[in-house]
């Protein structure tokens, strides 16, 4: 004779049918296998896999998101939950425990790691505070960090792109054609000056201070972003001061220029200016091959 279903086994069967197995099912409840499974079917139960996107998240998880999030890459976190997808992931900080995610970490993850020796490094932070250039660019009603050299040595500017492993080569040509043909070797990328500042900043003299004005700029539009959960950023009057900042160090130069016009003192034609570069050219080539 069939034992009916009561309701207590019934609202049992349904409450524990996606965490217990069936075989544990009918030993708590004193029934069979056979007889769980056609009550579980005549139910509608379904058994569903367990997956990173259903399982429930246990507090170390959450607070490992808490901790990380915000300020670690995709990979090194997938390697802290390994159980856990990466959508899994994204859903569960930024929908339930409302956490930001950094701009510049999002950026960092699949820029190129610069594995450059100290002799490397140096020499191109020399280029930079000789032919180069550290600057915050303003586009309507945003600002971009850049890093930029240019030379006429054409094998120079092509290794700094091959050594460093990402960047843009331009060319410029200048109006009056006796002048040799200048090449720009440019890093636009947030990620990328993030990442080539924080290498070479501890080699810099005479740029120094436009390199951590740079990356402190970054940094406070990172943080800025992740904590307001914006895709986009709006000028902040921190980021305006550190944009003057960085504009005033630049300008420094030319106004110097101008000084030393007004008081008569000796500066260089362009001929003179053209013989040092072409010099400095021929030195760059025997470098590179050196290097």
């Amino acid at each position: 004779m069939r034992k009916e279903w009561t309701r207590e086994e019934i609202a049992f069967l349904v409450e524990n049918f996606n965490k217990m197995t069936i075989k544990e099912i009918a030993e708590r409840l004193g029934r069979s296998v056979y007889s769980v499974r056609d009550k579980a079917r005549s139910l509608g139960l379904r058994k569903f896999k367990m997956t990173s996107s259903n399982k429930e998240w246990t507090r170390e998880e959450d607070e490992i998101l808490r901790k990380y999030y915000s300020v670690l890459p995709k990979d090194e976190l997938l390697k802290l939950l390994p159980n856990r997808s990466w959508l899994a992931i994204q859903a569960r900080a930024e929908k339930v425990l409302k956490i930001g995610r950094s701009l510049l970490i999002n950026q960092l993850y699949g820029t190129p790691k610069l594995e450059l020796s100290r002799e490397q490094l140096a020499y191109i932070a020399g280029l930079i505070d000789g032919e180069g250039t550290i600057t915050l660019v303003k586009h309507g009603n945003k600002i971009y960090p850049e890093v930029s050299i240019t030379n006429t040595c054409k094998e120079l500017i092509d290794w700094l792109k091959k050594t460093i492993g990402f960047g843009i080569v331009s060319e410029e040509r200048k109006k009056n054609r006796k002048w040799k043909i200048c090449y720009k070797y440019r890093v636009v990328s947030i990620a990328e000056v993030y990442s080539l500042l924080k290498e070479i900043e501890p080699y810099l003299i005479v740029k120094k201070q436009q390199a951590l004005l740079v990356l402190k700029f970054i940094e406070t539009l990172s943080n800025y972003v992740a904590k307001e959960k914006r895709r986009n950023y709006i000028l902040t009057p921190k980021l305006l001061e550190i944009y003057n900042k960085v504009r005033e160090l630049n300008q420094r130069r030319s106004r110097t220029r101008q000084k030393i016009q007004e008081e008569g003192r000796y500066l260089p034609t362009d001929e003179e200016v053209l013989r040092r570069r072409r010099r400095l050219a021929q030195k760059y080539r025997r470098l590179i091959n050196e290097l």
